[in-house]
């Protein structure tokens, strides 16, 4: 048996603590259900770029599309155009990011 403590602070700054023996397999799927809720299907290491999302952005796809649009791509894609002469495949990309990591 583990000892699970849960602390939550209210808006008015109120803080609460439970405190509940619970043993290791319900501990890990606890561990598991609020990690989903909280994460969805992203794995831990895109959740920062979840950050960096606005309004108006469907997933991960649109969230990339923005940061790093600005820094040259639509150059790329011209440029990638230009030497294989085929489309670089970002906006289906895109979407398919948005598909597989939505807000």
């Amino acid at each position: 048996m583990e000892t699970l403590t849960i602390t939550v602070t209210d808006s008015s700054g109120k803080t609460t603590v439970t405190k509940r023996q619970i043993d290791s397999p319900e501990l890990s799927k606890l561990s598991n259900r609020i990690r989903n809720q909280r994460l969805g299907n992203w794995p831990m290491i895109l959740v920062p770029m979840k950050l960096l999302a606005k309004s108006g952005d469907k997933g991960l796809g649109d969230i990339v599309a923005r940061t790093v649009g600005p820094l040259g791509g639509e150059e790329f894609k011209l440029w990638y155009k230009k030497i294989f002469g085929k489309d670089c495949g970002c906006n289906a990309r895109q979407e398919a990011w948005n598909e597989a990591y939505p807000l």
